[in-house]
């Protein structure tokens, strides 16, 4: 009898591990901002990517914008655009962004 209690019991303690590992993993949603600018053809790419799945992330312009360039600069290290910071790591290279963007997509909010 003790055996099948100790067995109810790993059962649904089990369950109840597993179970909130689905939804940690579905609350889940990375912190995402883009550093770029209108008229960086690159920029451009990551952005109408962004339209054509119908998908938004935070966008940061830093061609007027001293203060975003020099947080771009401060905490990615260099002052190259695209730059796309998850959970507040830099990513660079349009293609990069799009790739991660793509294999992420459930993670990002819909227009």
């Amino acid at each position: 009898m003790r055996n099948g209690i100790f067995f109810l019991f790993i059962c649904v303690a089990m369950f109840s591990f597993s179970s909130r590992i689905v939804y940690a993993k579905e609350e889940y949603r990375p912190q995402l901002l883009l550093y770029y600018t209108p008229t960086c053809p690159y920029s451009m790419k990551v952005v109408r990517f962004l339209n054509s799945i119908h998908k938004k992330i935070a966008l940061v312009d830093v061609r007027n914008n001293p203060q975003a360039k020099r947080e771009l600069i401060e905490y990615g290290g260099k002052s190259q655009i695209p730059c796309l910071f998850i959970d507040e790591k830099p990513l660079y290279e349009a293609d990069k962004i799009i790739d991660w963007l793509s294999k992420h997509n459930d993670l990002l909010e819909n227009t």
